[in-house]
């Protein structure tokens, strides 16, 4: 054997051969797979249109746990937008959202704001019982004696809920209204002065659904300065009256 020469097995460079393109390819795969994950192709060379968020950013959007994407240029750079918390209690949690967000629980509608009134020419009261709820209102308020013979009396019965509610009557009479004054002893009553047969009716109020009676009392026995209180009310249904508070003027 010469002076630099070396013993080589002749298998062993085919082995270091097999083993350098092994390498090459785990590396060349290893690149492939980052790259998908990152969603940008290796060769990329050129800015990608933005991609529509995901099924984790669109629950966690609905959820308002994470701001939504606005429409924006081509290229543009993307402005984060800060997370706006409601500090209006009526706001349902998060609980309550996911609930509504898969349809387990029924959303809230919207509330409307009252519109401003002018000059009070009537007198509104509501009082809810239940899955009902009464409004009275008078007119015209504020109540002259000199000027008006008739209270007009407004009873209204809504149902807020999201099934029928049934009422029964024992005659064709719907409503009474009494008119009381400081002392609790009754003045005027509405039903005296009304004809009523003996038929028995059920009353069905279908959900969102409200019904209206209206009446008239007279105000022959009533005094300026005094209060009285008017009062309606359901035959056979206690909890359903509703009540308020005049006092005529001169």
């Amino acid at each position: 054997m010469r002076k630099g020469e070396c013993v080589c097995n002749p298998g062993e460079a085919p082995v270091q051969r097999r083993r350098f393109v092994m390498s090459s390819r785990a590396a060349l795969v290893s690149v492939l797979f980052l790259s998908l994950l990152a969603g940008v192709p290796a060769n990329a060379s050129e800015d990608i249109p933005a991609r529509k968020p995901g099924l984790w950013q669109r629950t966690m959007q609905t959820l308002r746990l994470a701001p939504r994407e606005q429409n924006r240029a081509p290229h543009a750079s993307p402005q984060v937008q800060p997370v706006q918390h409601s500090s209006d209690p009526n706001t349902p949690g998060l609980w309550r959202r996911t609930l509504q967000t898969f349809r387990l629980a029924p959303r809230q509608p919207k509330r409307p704001e009252p519109a401003p009134s002018a000059a009070p020419a009537s007198s509104a009261r509501t009082v809810r019982v239940k899955d009902l709820m009464l409004k009275l209102d008078l007119s015209p308020m504020p109540l002259q004696l000199s000027e008006t013979r008739q209270l007009k009396v407004s009873l209204t019965v809504s149902n807020r809920s999201r099934r029928y509610v049934h009422l029964d009557f024992p005659t064709t009479q719907r409503i009474e209204v009494l008119v009381r004054d400081d002392a609790g002893k009754v003045v005027t009553q509405w039903s005296e002065d009304q004809a009523f047969s003996n038929e028995p009716i059920t009353l069905t109020i279908n959900p969102g659904e409200r019904v209206e009676y209206n009446a008239s009392v007279s105000t022959r026995d009533m005094r300026p300065g005094r209060a009285y209180t008017v009062e309606g009310f359901f035959p056979n249904y206690d909890r359903l009256k509703i009540q308020q508070t005049v006092v005529p003027q001169k």
